[in-house]
């Protein structure tokens, strides 16, 4: 072969290389996504909101108030949520708040814990901004009025 086939070669290799890269981190579980991309509801579409208090043994409060649910879900959509490797956890608290999401037949649980969060039984780094426990909290009270 001449020299310029073999620089045509790798040109052409070098591209299936880097697209096939570009591809594949689009394509992964593990980049920093909104929370309508990790929840199987549509989080405009949200009739329901669940929630207990880690802190009070009162059980579940919830709501279909579309006012209150919006709080909720606006709160969870400034957040970004990177998939953690194998859904290991560097901390696993023993207790934690847990939040259900209800769409008609579709149903979504969120256990935030410090700077992670558990959504359906995957693992996630929380980035952008913390899921306060504080906010939470305030929250789960206002269900009560």
């Amino acid at each position: 072969m001449t020299k310029r086939r073999y620089h045509f070669i790798a040109v052409l290799f070098s591209v299936i290389v880097i697209t096939v890269a570009v591809f594949a981190f689009y394509k992964s579980d593990y980049r920093t996504k909104p929370l309508q991309d990790v929840v199987t509801v549509d989080p405009q579409e949200v009739t329901e909101v669940s929630l207990n208090s880690p802190y009070l043994n009162t059980g579940f409060h919830s709501t279909t108030d579309p006012q209150k649910i919006n709080i909720l879900v606006h709160y969870l959509k400034d957040t970004g949520y990177q998939r953690l490797n194998n859904d290991q956890s560097s901390y696993m608290p023993t207790r934690a708040a847990m939040i259900y999401l209800y769409e008609n037949d579709k149903t979504d649980f969120l256990i935030p814990y410090e700077k992670e969060v558990m959504i359906n039984h995957k693992v996630y780094r929380v980035k952008n901004q913390d899921i306060d426990n504080q906010f939470l909290q305030d929250f789960y009270l206002s269900l009560e009025e």
